[in-house]
C-alpha cells in the first residue's frame, strides 16, 4: 500500500496509529466494526 501511494511504510503506520486512537480502537478489526456500526462503510455481498 505505502508503494502504490508512495510514501514511506512507516508514514502509512503512523496515519493508522493516528486513525485508531482517533476512533478509540486498537486493532483494525474493531476500526472495521466501529465503521460499520456508524453506517460509514457500506455491507458488501461476498460470494
Amino acid at each position: 500500500m505505502a508503494h502504490q501511494l508512495q510514501y514511506s511504510p512507516r508514514t502509512i503506520e503512523h496515519s493508522i496509529t493516528k486513525l485508531f486512537d482517533k476512533l478509540k480502537v486498537k486493532s483494525r478489526t474493531e476500526a472495521l466494526l466501529k465503521a460499520r456500526k456508524h453506517h460509514i462503510l457500506p455491507l458488501v455481498d461476498v460470494q
